[in-house]
């Protein structure tokens, strides 16, 4: 029996970006997906709403988020059956004009697959909540597979633009706070991982405008930045504690925090003493409890922005692809 899913249905303007971008809805990528699209999802259910603190139930079980939070559809992982990876990547799609960005809508199925491809970490132990993607760009290490410019100088375009979602990749992983707070919490093969991670659905709706050019190995940093400018100011609704602690010895702004391996000596931690962001609630009808989020604004932040930047960076490779193409 198909369980129920706790899930953002998602009307936001990334509030980085100035203007109001159209609705959309889409479909998940491997079904065939051609974009832009105005394939149409089922309406989705309505976003969870945190309880009064009087009716909170508070600490989910010790043995971690049951099925019910998720029917295995949705995450915002690699693992899943339609990964959050895949569609925000396919939401950012939807902004790349065919005439424009040719390249991009011709090579759309290697982006999404990449932007779904855990080895753009480049650690074995797929452990590390970060990763370089100016290596991805260039093509300086083994890992980086020749990168994305010298696969497409050398016309091994697949290559390319698959390394192209690598790079998306990782910026959509620093829109999650676990990771641009460098909090370990990946547990291989555990069913329930990081709250955030495991309830925060890419479905529709969400509005956002990309993100402004840069060269495309600079959105990483651009995006964790700005997910780090705000963990102070995340705190628990009942708890009133901060939910997603950096270290103190994390480098400033414009550093990457999330580089290396975890237990270097600038591992974060959650606050609240310990994962938070998904708590026990009775059902509105009272009949049971849910998981759900304590604050499904963030997730709604967050996902806007991991799109914008997915769009902005897409763009920005484009546009110099297309200027070395023209020089050749």
């Amino acid at each position: 029996m198909k369980r129920a899913i706790s899930i953002l249905c998602l009307s936001l303007t990334s509030p980085a970006f100035s203007g109001v971008a159209p609705e959309f809805s889409f479909d998940d990528p491997t079904l065939g997906l051609e974009l832009p699209s105005a394939a149409v999802m089922p309406a989705a259910k309505p976003a969870a709403v945190a309880t009064p603190a009087a009716n909170w139930i508070g600490d989910r079980p010790a043995s971690g988020l049951p099925t019910s939070v998720s029917d295995g559809h949705t995450k915002w992982d690699s693992f899943a059956l339609q990964p959050t990876h895949k569609r925000i990547a396919v939401g950012a799609l939807t902004k790349v004009s065919k005439t424009q960005y040719p390249d991009l809508i011709a090579n759309q199925a290697e982006i999404i697959l990449g932007s779904n491809d855990e080895t753009a970490h480049c650690d074995p132990k797929n452990l590390s909540n970060g990763g370089d993607t100016r290596d991805l760009w260039l093509g300086i290490s083994k890992c980086s597979d020749g990168g994305v410019v010298p696969n497409f100088k050398a016309g091994k375009y697949a290559k390319a633009y698959h390394n192209l979602g690598r790079m998306i990749h990782l910026i959509q992983d620093q829109a999650v706070p676990a990771h641009a707070a460098n909090i370990p919490h990946f547990v291989p093969g555990a069913r329930a991982q990081d709250g955030f991670e495991l309830i925060t659905d890419y479905v529709g709706n969400i509005k956002f405008t990309p993100a402004p050019d840069m060269e495309p190995y600079l959105y990483y940093q651009a995006i964790q930045d700005d997910t780090r400018r705000h963990l102070a100011e995340w705190k628990h609704p009942f708890r009133n504690c901060q939910m997603w602690l950096p270290s103190p010895a994390a480098p400033p702004l414009g550093q990457d925090a999330a580089a290396g391996p975890l237990g270097a000596g600038i591992d974060g931690k959650y606050g609240c003493g310990r994962d938070s962001y998904v708590e026990l609630m009775p059902d509105e009808n009272g009949s049971g409890m849910h998981q759900a989020a304590v604050a499904p604004e963030i997730g709604e932040r967050q996902l806007s922005q991991a799109a914008a930047y997915s769009a902005g960076v897409m763009m920005a490779a484009s546009k110099r692809l297309q200027a070395i193409k023209a020089g050749q």
